[in-house]
């Protein structure tokens, strides 16, 4: 249920659900128990979504601490407290573009075992290939994960419509894929489609919106629409300011796209 809250971006509803069940297994199994070190991760994993970094770091080192003790290094729960560890440290340096997505417990747990329901296509499964495809992205691995975005943004549509957050995350993990590559033309649409689609479902403040936001400036700024890409940019900043403050890596970001944008403003009219 918190999953689908968070999801859903009833982000209040959500962190309570996680802070009770972390409560409860903590007083019911210890601290050292495999569920509450989940619940640990799970939590860590909202605060990040939430941009509530240094709590999530703390939850995160407790969880990744407790499951190298009790479980090992090889174990699921380990590797996807490294994993969170890692996309952490890349949002408090500034340094993830606004465009890493974020594995979600359940959807990382999906990954590591292979959710596959007979030969039909599920959520799940689709879930599973789209992770797939960042994890081979990120190892450099590109002609290996461009038919698996495609698979998972063509199968989230069909299955779910285009309004749905699988189908919004699969949209957005196509077009970062494509922008990387230097494919504006391509990334482009598709860029624009996962912030319409992110204003109607969760509003124009919420931090995955703004981010669709600055990426849609950044990617205007990139194919020289330097006008559509400094109003862009004033929205996403000053959302960013208002929601999550001067201090946020995203205001940052913002601050800094906005000091490029002026400069090519700058030279483009000096050069008329």
């Amino acid at each position: 249920m918190a999953n689908l809250l968070s999801s859903q971006g009833k982000l209040e509803e959500a962190g309570a659900l996680y802070k009770e069940a972390l409560e409860a297994r903590r007083e019911l199994l210890g601290n050292q128990h495999p569920r509450t070190l989940l619940s640990i991760l799970n939590f860590a994993n909202f605060r990040l979504d939430q941009r509530k970094l240094e709590e999530a770091q703390r939850l995160c080192k407790e969880g990744k601490d407790g499951c190298i003790a009790c479980l090992g290094q090889d174990h699921p729960y380990t590797k996807f407290a490294l994993d969170r560890e890692r996309a952490i440290a890349q949002h408090l340096s500034g340094q993830h573009g606004l465009r890493r997505h974020t594995l979600r417990e359940h959807q990382w747990r999906e990954l590591v075992v292979g959710v596959i329901v007979g030969s039909s296509v599920v959520p799940d499964t689709l879930d599973s290939i789209n992770n797939m495809a960042v994890l081979l992205k990120d190892q450099g691995k590109l002609e290996e994960a461009e038919p698996l975005y495609k698979e998972a943004l063509e199968g989230n549509c069909e299955l779910l419509g285009n309004q749905h957050p699988n189908t919004l995350k699969a949209i957005n993990n196509m077009a970062t894929f494509l922008y990387d590559q230097g494919k504006l033309e391509e990334a482009e649409p598709l860029c624009k489609e996962a912030l319409e689609a992110r204003r109607e479902a969760l509003g124009n403040q919420h931090p995955d919106t703004l981010a669709s936001i600055l990426n849609y400036a950044e990617l205007s700024m990139d194919q020289g629409n330097l006008e559509e890409a400094q109003r862009l940019c004033k929205e996403g900043k000053d959302g960013c300011i208002t929601l999550l403050g001067q201090d946020h890596p995203y205001t940052k970001f913002a601050l800094n796209m906005e000091r490029a944008i002026a400069q090519n403003l700058s030279g483009h009219h000096d050069g008329l």
